[in-house]
């Protein structure tokens, strides 16, 4: 890359990187961003180029069958896909834009030339980028200041973002229950959860949930419009999405856990920071007068729930992802611990700024600050059941039960080390569910030796 080189496997490493990378310690280091802008280059180059490999769609109907060109479609269709996702999640115009390749590269997936399941799971999680990026840009929720300010208070407004939300439901019940993994359903309630997001204000202010997001202890210094009637519908909608959210997090077993990309941690803690702007701090004035102590209870409860599943899967820090997010979780529940005292105790508290991902630090969790107050109803264990409210998926989910073990890639490449590479690989992104799906994202490199 450095020389300019350009080639299917070039784009295939950059995209592995940007999907396994470990995030660093600090927010502004990370560098997933760079490296997906450098395979999107990469992928304009070749398809601006003169060999018919990468022309999609391809005039030459001899070429439609290769080997060679599966891999291409592949590889750009995942490229546009991190491309979308990192740019969704970001708030950012992306690097690569749909355009009628990115259609027939869907088509070519799920026609009867790939047999891999893998192949069928890709094509659904780009519909579904697709619909959320059309969504959003229909409703001007988006990717620059100029494009998502808007006034959600216009009935026309609210009625395009009900359409949207339609749209993206309808996928969801049209899709076939062997292509849905629990990371594909974590991705859906992602994008109800941007397309429901916009109702909480009045002029949309889409900074406020990108990433390291801003939490204010006070209401009345956030751009919510409480005082709004669709306000009071959007909330209760985001809070339904969101603890929906945690609860597949919470399904996956410790195991699983820590083999799963990072970005399976950043989207529970997209839910995690909207339960807490709008059930811990969710108070108008200093007095507390509108708050809902039931409400702060079961939202520092379920934060509990997030954090021992964390610290099961950190395996006493041998696992680096897990152990991060489990370090980063608790100084933010400490903090939401320590705001509820004050309340309980009529202390008044100055307005702060919490900015949960800027510090990616691993302190040790062990010996981390545990106030007595944190540990709100620590004699009764607290079921799942009860703090969701919700009915679980079913288990098997987790473990991947789609994996196809009839499926073999023994003949698509030339040595038996390369095979295997690539097969750890798809069966690991696809028939586990573990697909590269967009910003920061890591894996412990131990699990690859394995």
């Amino acid at each position: 890359m450095i020389y300019g080189r350009k080639s299917i496997d070039l784009i295939q490493a950059a995209l592995v990187f940007v999907t396994w990378s470990h995030p660093p310690d600090k927010f502004q280091y990370l560098n997933f961003g760079q490296f997906i802008n450098i395979a999107a280059t990469m992928v304009i180059d070749l398809r601006s180029s003169n060999d018919e490999r990468y022309q999609i769609p391809s005039s030459n109907p001899e070429v439609l069958h290769t080997k060679e060109y599966l891999e291409a479609v592949r590889a750009f269709s995942a490229c546009y896909f991190l491309c979308s996702g990192i740019a969704m999640s970001f708030r950012r115009p992306s690097t690569l834009y749909y355009g009628p390749w990115v259609q027939e590269c869907i088509n070519i997936l799920d026609s009867p030339a790939s047999t891999h399941l893998g192949d069928r799971r890709l094509a659904a999680w780009i519909r579904l980028q697709r619909l959320a990026e059309e969504s959003l840009a229909i409703a001007r929720v988006g990717s620059d200041e100029n494009s998502s300010r808007f006034n959600h208070s216009d009935p026309r407004t609210r009625f395009i973002l009900q359409g949207c939300l339609e749209r993206v439901k309808d996928w969801r019940q049209n899709l076939p229950e062997e292509i849905m993994t629990l990371t594909l359903e974590i991705h859906y309630h992602v994008i109800l959860l941007n397309l429901y997001e916009p109702g909480l204000y009045d002029n949309h202010e889409f900074r406020d949930f990108r990433p390291p997001y801003a939490i204010h202890t006070f209401l009345s210094t956030n751009t919510f419009a409480p005082d709004l009637p669709q306000y009071v519908d959007a909330r209760i909608e985001c809070l339904d999405v969101a603890r929906n959210l945690i609860q597949l997090f919470l399904q996956f077993s410790p195991k699983i856990l820590q083999q799963v990309p990072v970005i399976v941690f950043t989207r529970m803690m997209y839910a995690v920071v909207m339960i807490i702007k709008l059930e811990v701090f969710n108070r108008p004035t200093t007095d507390g007068g509108d708050m809902s102590e039931a409400e702060q209870i079961a939202a520092l409860d379920l934060m509990r729930l997030v954090l021992e599943k964390l610290k099961l899967s950190s395996d006493e820090g041998r696992f680096f992802i897990p152990t991060t997010f489990h370090a980063v979780l608790g100084r933010l529940h400490s903090r939401c611990v320590e705001s509820y005292w004050r309340l309980a105790m009529g202390q008044n508290e100055m307005n702060q700024i919490i900015k949960p991902l800027m510090n990616l630090q691993v302190q040790d969790s062990s010996k981390e600050k545990e106030e007595t107050s944190s540990e709100v109803h620590r004699e009764r264990p607290i079921p799942q059941q009860q703090v969701l409210g919700l009915e679980y998926l079913s288990q098997q989910t987790e473990d991947g039960v789609f994996l196809d073990t009839s499926i073999s890639l023994d003949d698509c490449f030339p040595s038996p080390a390369a095979n295997s590479g690539v097969e750890v690989l798809w069966t690991n992104f696809f028939s586990k569910g573990f697909l590269p799906t967009g910003t920061e994202q890591g894996f412990d490199m131990r699990i690859m030796g394995t």
